[in-house]
């Protein structure tokens, strides 16, 4: 947080743009490389280089992020839940192997995964 408490944010959109041009300037030895933010998206910028013009867009894909979470909430909800019947105590681990896929949230077979009848 800065000094007026307001959270500090990145703005990933202008950093994929930085990336690319940092990689056009310095691996693919692009000279002259400008971006300019596109405010009435799509495209998120145009980038010119060396005198000719591009429209970007950014598109981020972050499926084993969101995998990831998946299996956090599912082990953090394993837990309320065998906490509220009082069913575990003690340290124990969850291992979930093969990327399954899980039901959606809510849905009967989701809820059948969480009991421990």
């Amino acid at each position: 947080m800065n000094m007026e408490g307001e959270k500090k944010w990145i703005d990933e959109e202008l950093v994929c743009a930085d990336s690319l041009v940092y990689c056009l300037k310095n691996d693919h030895f692009c000279h002259q490389v400008e971006v300019k933010r596109e405010d009435n998206d799509p495209p998120d910028f145009w980038i010119t280089i060396n005198g000719e013009i591009f429209a970007a867009e950014v598109t981020s894909i972050v499926k084993d992020y969101d995998y990831h979470v998946q299996c956090r909430r599912f082990k953090d909800e394993m837990k309320r839940s065998a906490s509220a019947l009082e069913i575990l105590c003690g340290t124990y681990a969850l291992e979930i192997r093969n990327r399954p896929e899980f039901p959606s949230r809510n849905s009967p077979q989701y809820l059948d995964l969480l009991k421990f009848a």
